[in-house]
């Protein structure tokens, strides 16, 4: 049995390490985070590998020690602390505190003297150290029973005598002297002037001490003997400031510094209040881990029956589906778990099969299940609870069911309340709210080619799995729904998310009929199109090469063609879409390579794909709509994504003209909402330049032209509206002068000019913009018309970049958030009217500021007039609202 290990973990180091090595890291409530998860990171990473029994933490306390006594400019340059870094130590103690790691500090002293003096006295009691620092200075202290452990993330490095040695070419007794020729600039430490690393290390070599490299000054040659008998003051007062103090005094308890079992609960408080879910993982005992809890199967009826009363006396319950495929218009539906009250919960098997695949006994028939269930789902007096309840509902709907009366989907309050976060996964939520590390589905159902089918899945095991996630879900919305209501989002949550849901349902399981020999013909045009680009590319590179391969097209362009760089990427010079744009100018391969690239993405896409998502049983393509994508507010689409096809491009419109009626009589008729965010921008600024121009009609383009150039409205050219336009966007955007210069490619005094002339026109715009991002840094937040928040954590960021960042964010999420809500609400109301009449129009896809539905011609002139009213007055603004209605045989004749 060897000595026992004290490991002293240089907090002071750590700290300051991490808060530089990682940049622009908060919480979606703004708390500045860098330091603290550097920190975590290193700490964990210690208990993680090498799991110490007995550990301590030294820091500084800020106050002048008795280093600055003895020389004034000791560390005088230092800039002053980050204004951040006092907040994030505040967590790191609380970090500590609830690991229960004892933390040493004194004021007159530095953490590197605490840990010199803990080393000291450890070796005096028995103990082998190991310092956890990033800091050379405490090489001095490594000996045969000292080391220093060197810890990052992904790697660790431990330095003993013979490390030490290699790695600054003296040995650990030879530091203090080394140190003390070398000198710090960082803390004003002057050294021998003259005298680097690698000449410390040749001297101290050669004469051992630094006593004897002064004796032998005097035998060196020229600029070297100068330094040396020019510097012995010098560093003599260096080697007093670099020496450490191993004589703190410290009030040590050996007992105090064995680990204890951290304090779960306090740890999980910071962790949850930080977001760090990794770490809260990993803190995690295993009772809680395995919490208690009673979860069943239900495979009697009565059993059944019993339940739902129960849920009809609570007036709520949650619902969780499992099924085979996370298609919802394919996916079998294998079973429904159900709660209504915390740690407690049921699943009811439906479609469970044995090793051979034969069917489970007992268990309830999808009839059973339905003649109780269905009355309990369509309830007005029960409240339905769910986590991405879309699909539950859009696969019950399939098999009958029909979830009607108030709901709350888990997923979309969380979206709500950290729209920036970019998981909001039950698992996910379960850690960050519950504490609670759920089982991944692959544990049940394995990965790859072996893996099962949910039904397939032992019944203990998926009774276990299916019940906790209706359990986590029912715990979520107890608290969910409450900080919804403290953050004032409720309503917009109740009023737009939830009902929005009915429609997009609604617009996905009827999709949308597409040509497939259209698109089959389409595909043989572009195939033949890039090989002709490809043949035309070629022949000006005067060589064969991969046109899809960016190292050999940066060679082509760079080394063959001779063409200048504009920016380098992490594998050589960039070729990216920008690049391509600039060097187009220059030469024409630059422009049919940009060609060449859109036409395969199209065709890989778009061409290709969708035909093969044709539907079998309804010979449509159906898409998927996102509520909690875009931190924005507005609507995605994937599985296809129907957002992304050009509009303006000829290969766009050939794309669209593949989009056709469900019925031969049938016409796609699009509603557009006209110039929006600008309106949007003129009822929230109030400008009354921008609101008059609205009011009478005007062209707002060509309006902001005159007042940018200063020519008459008469006189505007096409150039100057197409150059004012990008400016009346650009400034939604929060588009900088270097922004626009290079959208425009003017030079950036004009661009400048071009801001500046904006303003003075619309100076209500520019108060709005300032106040706004006043109010932001106050609130940390903004806020659109229809409630909906955008936390900016970043928007006080001494970082320029994050912060400007965060100011962009808080001009234009409250414009851009504003419509979105507009258009949902549209679509709300219009769902609702269809609903209610006899017509067979049908909504079936939103993309962004428009609206596409499939009806019979003749319903033409019921549906243009309502669709017009309902989207104007979705949400009233102080300027018109105006939509541009179109209909055709296609969505491209639209």
């Amino acid at each position: 049995m060897g000595n026992p290990v004290l490991y002293i973990v240089d907090g002071h180091s750590q700290v300051f390490k991490a808060y530089h090595a990682i940049q622009q890291l908060s919480t979606s409530t703004g708390i500045p985070t860098n330091a603290v998860f550097g920190f975590c990171q290193i700490l964990h990473a210690l208990l993680r590998k090498h799991n110490p029994e007995y550990l301590a933490v030294a820091f500084d306390t800020g106050a002048p020690t008795f280093r600055h006594e003895a020389y004034a400019a000791y560390k005088a340059n230092r800039p002053e602390p980050p204004a951040d870094l006092p907040l994030q130590m505040g967590y790191i103690r609380r970090v500590l505190e609830g690991l229960r790691v004892p933390i040493f500090q004194r004021d007159g002293y530095e953490a590197d003297d605490v840990i010199a003096t803990l080393t000291r006295l450890a070796l005096e009691k028995g103990f082998d150290v190991i310092i956890v620092s990033a800091d050379k200075d405490l090489f001095q202290l490594v000996n045969d029973r000292v080391k220093i452990l060197r810890l990052e993330p992904d790697k660790e490095t431990l330095f003993d005598r013979e490390a030490v040695r290699e790695k600054m070419g003296v040995w650990p007794e030879q530091m203090l002297d080394f140190l003390a020729m070398v000198g710090d600039s960082s803390d004003n430490i002057p050294g021998i002037r003259g005298v680097g690393p690698k000449t410390a290390a040749t001297l101290l070599n050669q004469f051992g001490t630094l006593e004897n490299v002064l004796a032998h000054a005097s035998e060196q040659k020229g600029k070297l003997r100068e330094n040396l008998e020019a510097g012995r003051e010098a560093v003599v007062l260096s080697r007093k400031l670099v020496a450490l103090d191993d004589h703190v005094p410290l009030d040590v308890d050996w007992k105090a510094l064995r680990r204890p079992e951290p304090d779960y609960e306090k740890l999980a408080e910071v962790y949850r209040e930080l977001e760090f879910r990794q770490f809260l993982q990993e803190i995690q005992p295993a009772q809680q881990k395995h919490r208690a809890h009673t979860y069943r199967a239900i495979v009697q009826l009565a059993d059944l029956q019993k339940f739902c009363e129960k849920i009809r006396r609570k007036g709520y319950v949650a619902i969780d589906t499992e099924t085979d495929s996370l298609d919802t218009m394919r996916a079998q539906l294998v079973g429904i778990s159900l709660a209504v009250e915390p740690h407690d919960a049921v699943y009811v098997p439906i479609a469970h099969t044995g090793p051979l695949g034969e069917p489970l006994t007992p268990q309830l028939t999808i009839d059973e299940v339905y003649s109780v269930l269905d009355p309990i789902l369509r309830s007005e007096a029960v409240l339905k609870v769910g986590h991405n309840l879309k699909y539950d509902r859009k696969v019950l709907l399939r098999y009958g069911f029909a979830v009607e009366g108030p709901a709350f989907d888990t997923l979309i309050a969380s979206y709500l309340l950290n729209p920036d976060k970019r998981v909001h996964g039950l698992k996910e939520l379960a850690m960050d709210w519950l504490n609670w590390q759920m089982t991944p589905l692959q544990e049940l159902i394995g990965s790859g080619r072996e893996q099962i089918s949910f039904a397939q899945v032992e019944l203990e095991k998926a009774v276990a799995y299916a019940a906790a996630d209706a359990d986590a879900t029912l715990q979520l919305w107890q608290l969910l729904s409450a900080r919804l209501r403290e953050s004032g989002m409720l309503e917009l949550f109740e009023r737009m998310e939830m009902p929005l849901m009915d429609v997009l349902i609604d617009m996905e399981l009827t999709g949308v009929r597409i040509d497939g020999q259209h698109f089959a013909r389409l595909a043989d045009e572009l195939g033949r199109q890039l090989q002709e680009l490809r043949h035309r590319i070629v022949q000006l590179a005067g060589e064969d090469f991969n046109v899809g391969s960016p190292k050999q097209v940066a060679h082509i362009l760079f080394e063959k063609l001779g063409l200048k760089p504009k920016r380098r990427g992490k594998t050589g010079f960039s070729t990216d879409v920008e690049v391509l744009e600039e060097l187009a100018d220059e030469h024409e391969i630059a422009r049919l390579l940009l060609e060449y690239r859109q036409v395969e993405k199209l065709k890989n896409t778009y061409v290709d794909v969708l035909p093969t998502m044709i539907h079998p049983a309804t010979g449509r393509v159906h898409t998927t709509y996102h509520q909690t994508t875009a931190a924005t507010g507005r609507l995605s689409s994937s599985d296809p994504n129907l957002q992304n096809i050009p509009v303006r491009t000829p290969l766009g419109r050939k794309i669209r003209a593949g989009f056709i009626p469900s019925q031969p009589d049938y016409v796609l008729l699009s509603a557009d909402y006209s110039q929006i965010e600008l309106r949007i921008l003129a009822h929230i600024s109030k400008d009354p330049v921008l609101i008059e121009a609205f009011r009478q009609g005007r062209d707002i383009h060509a309006l902001t032209a005159a007042k940018i150039f200063k020519v008459p409205l008469s006189a505007v050219t096409e150039q100057q509206r197409d150059q004012a336009k990008v400016v009346n966007f650009g400034i939604i955007y929060g588009m900088s002068p270097p922004g626009l210069s290079q959208r425009l490619k003017i030079p950036l005094e004009e661009a400048k000019g071009f801001i500046e002339e904006y303003y003075e026109a619309y100076q209500g715009v520019k108060q709005w913009i300032e106040e706004t991002k006043e109010r932001a840094r106050k609130e940390g937040y903004v806020t659109t018309l229809g409630g909906r928040r955008r936390y900016l954590p970043d928007i006080n960021s001494q970082n320029y970049a994050a912060r400007s960042a965060a100011e962009r964010i808080a001009i234009n999420a409250p414009i851009q958030g504003s419509s979105a809500d507009m258009i949902k609400l549209a679509m709300i109301a219009i769902h609702q009217w269809l609903r209610e009449s006899d017509l067979y129009a049908r909504l079936i896809m939103q993309v962004h500021d428009e609206l596409i539905f499939d009806l019979p011609e003749q319903e033409l002139e019921a549906v243009m007039p309502e669709v017009k009213r309902y989207m104007e007055n979705a949400m009233p603004l102080d300027v018109p609202v105006q939509v541009d209605m179109k209909y055709g045989r296609t969505w491209a004749e639209c």
